[in-house]
């Protein structure tokens, strides 16, 4: 059984890497958008689905040990872990204008 994770996420200052960030995001099943692609999640936050034996810490842990060795730098981070969740949305028409580098899901 897998479980819903959610994190967000701000960048140092010196390091606005968020193309690398969402990469590495991205490798670890989180995404800007929920599985539909009809919820998206507001900037600098990702979901998607882990395996029911990872934890908020050990998710957590992974990221910044990935970010470290891409060189980002976290500001800060909150990881959350749920075995259930609702939402409602619709695309962002602009949403290619807000991340230009195409990061939608």
């Amino acid at each position: 059984m897998s479980k819903v994770a959610v994190v967000t996420f701000d960048l140092s200052r010196e390091n606005h890497d968020y193309k690398t960030a969402y990469k590495i995001l991205g490798d670890l099943g989180l995404h800007t958008t929920d599985p539909s692609g009809k919820l998206y999640m507001p900037s600098t936050t990702v979901m998607g689905q882990v395996a029911d034996s990872w934890t908020s810490v050990s998710l957590r842990q992974r990221i910044l040990t990935d970010f470290i060795a891409a060189g980002v730098n976290l500001e800060s981070i909150l990881c959350v872990m749920a075995a259930d969740f609702a939402g409602i949305g619709e695309p962002i028409q602009k949403r290619t204008e807000v991340f230009p580098f195409g990061l939608g899901g």
